[in-house]
């Protein structure tokens, strides 16, 4: 009888997960049987990475979306259109899960943006709006200082409909000594 031990190896450099099947030390056979390696993922690329390189250079199936390299052009002045012209480049990452931004306004070097669809009510909006869309804007547009999310206009607040709110949580104050 035949025993086998298996093995596997992990890359952080690249997630690649290979199993080989090797006889076991004190086996008398010395045939080995090999697993091919399976390819998860052969690297992460960021959406704002301007490298333009894809995994179908080391040997992959599909390229990786990248960019397209700008970094020629220089830095844009803040204007509306180039403010639009930049979130056109990352759109299709927000739309491929479901999402969309809008500017609602550029105060001075501060972008007003809003998350729409998906992106609108997902709990990484903050995150996508920080680390993704104003980093972008500000690698490609240096005069802005901030870029904060702007929340779709709802019907203006009436007094009453402030009262409405208030009693509901007008018990729970005065049971807390409020």
């Amino acid at each position: 009888m035949r025993s086998f031990a298996v093995f596997a190896s992990f890359s952080f450099t690249s997630v690649v997960t290979a199993f080989t099947l090797v006889p076991h030390p004190r086996s008398t056979t010395t045939t080995r049987a090999t697993i091919p390696k399976t390819r998860l993922l052969d690297t992460i690329v960021s959406p704002f990475d301007n490298s333009g390189s894809s995994n179908s250079e080391e040997g992959g199936d599909e390229p990786v979306a990248t960019l397209p390299d700008m970094s020629d052009k220089g830095p844009l002045e803040l204007t509306w259109e180039n403010v639009e012209l930049v979130l056109d480049d990352m759109r299709p990452y927000l739309i491929q899960d479901g999402g969309n931004v809008a500017i609602t306004d550029i105060d001075g070097p501060v972008v007003l943006l809003e998350l729409q669809g998906a992106c609108g009510t997902c709990p990484s909006s903050t995150q996508t709006l920080k680390m993704g869309l104003e980093r972008g804007l500000k690698e490609r547009i240096p005069e802005i200082q901030e870029v904060i999310q702007s929340m779709p206009q709802g019907p203006p607040l009436e007094e009453e409909q402030v009262n409405v709110v208030l009693d509901g949580v007008r018990p729970f104050l005065q049971v807390a000594g409020g």
